[in-house]
């Protein structure tokens, strides 16, 4: 049972491919997937490997590496696990073309659902209430009270994504901002590199 636990998020600045090897569909190189949803994932193993080579570039404690990630060499792999155990990372937020605004970050209701239930293993209070989006319709979007994705469509606001238009749910905007906030305090990285994220984190959400 674990002793302690965090969150860990990933901003992903360049193209990721977690690639899953060669395939004989119409994809050659297909990332990895989960097998239910179908959500885009880098598998706990990589993630593992990554954090590994990294402590070790540079330059952690021998001893404490060796109890994190277990033994270095293959022949003594038995002898005992590491103590750090990591799931997959999970796709939270996901970029796309916005009409208006440039991009927006996406997510849904039962991405937001499971954040939740991480979060809560984690000893930390969740971003919101996922049955509150329970309503949405298909065709249908939420976004933050400050979003600069509106365009407006005759007598309606609305949203359009790529070559998708979505009309809005005005009601769930509360909802929204509290999640932009949320995320920029727990979610991004809280040096000085990334003010203008944290503060137009609402605008694209």
């Amino acid at each position: 049972m674990a002793e302690a636990s965090a969150l860990l998020f990933a901003y992903c600045e360049t193209p990721v491919h977690a690639g899953t090897g060669r395939a004989v569909g119409t994809v050659d190189l297909p990332i990895q997937r989960e097998r239910i949803t179908g959500f885009p994932i880098v598998q706990a193993s990589s993630v593992k490997g990554v954090l590994r080579a990294t402590t070790q570039a540079n330059g952690a404690d021998a001893e404490r590496h060796r109890a994190l990630f277990g033994p270095d060499r293959p022949e003594e792999a038995s002898s005992h696990a590491g103590a750090l155990q990591v799931t997959d990372l999970q796709v939270v937020l996901f970029p796309v073309r916005s009409l208006a605004g440039v991009f927006a970050w996406t997510t849904s209701p039962a991405v937001l659902a499971r954040l939740g239930r991480l979060a809560k293993l984690a000893g930390i209070e969740g971003p919101v209430d996922p049955t509150r989006f329970a309503g949405l319709q298909p065709g249908q979007c939420a976004v933050a009270n400050e979003s600069t994705l509106l365009i407006q469509a005759g007598q309606q606001l609305g949203v359009v994504l790529e070559e998708y238009s979505f009309t809005l749910a005005g009601e769930l905007a509360g909802l929204v901002s509290a999640f932009a906030e949320w995320l920029a305090a727990h979610a991004l990285p809280q040096t000085p590199e990334y003010p203008w994220w944290r503060d137009n984190m609402a605008r694209h959400l």
